[in-house]
């Protein structure tokens, strides 16, 4: 994950991580809650100065995988923007029943958004029923509109996200 510069910088950068995705089935059970998890693993454990506050919607634990000593949870409800050096959104997209918009309940002024992909809109957003793909799009101009630093997880993803 590339981090933009902080100004002041802690000795320890705090992480706030949208962690939502993890909690649905549909996401969980498929490359997107996968690829978050183990994603955020590996830099728990390269980088043990970096401090994840991994926000959930529920009281649950954290996947085995990211208990690690610098990966904490929260319920998405306590997050403080005052908290954290950087917000990260590691899926913006997912419009399950109930996942308010990331860029609305995360506000923060450092914030990174990871793109998986712009699947649905290349092949089948037409397929889904009208509020679904109006929500879609939403979620799009969001991110375009916003500050946040896009990474995407494959040079394809880019090439099409600039696109």
């Amino acid at each position: 994950m590339l981090v933009p510069a902080v100004a002041n910088a802690p000795k320890s950068l705090r992480v706030a991580v949208d962690l939502r995705t993890v909690a649905y089935a549909d996401s969980s059970a498929r490359g997107i809650g996968h690829y978050t998890t183990h994603h955020l693993a590996a830099i728990a454990r390269r980088a043990p100065d970096v401090r994840l506050c991994c926000h959930l919607p529920t009281d649950g634990e954290l996947p085995a995988a990211l208990q690690l000593p610098n990966v904490t949870a929260r319920h998405v409800d306590d997050f403080v923007a005052a908290e954290c050096d950087l917000v990260h959104l590691p899926d913006p997209m997912n419009l399950a029943l109930g996942f308010d918009s990331p860029l609305r309940v995360f506000r923060h002024l450092r914030t990174t958004v990871t793109f998986h992909d712009l699947t649905p809109l290349r092949h089948y957003l037409d397929t889904w029923p009208d509020r679904t793909q109006v929500a879609y799009r939403d979620r799009l101009e969001q991110i375009r509109r916003s500050d946040a630093l896009l990474l995407c997880n494959s040079r394809f993803t880019a090439d099409d996200a600039v696109a």
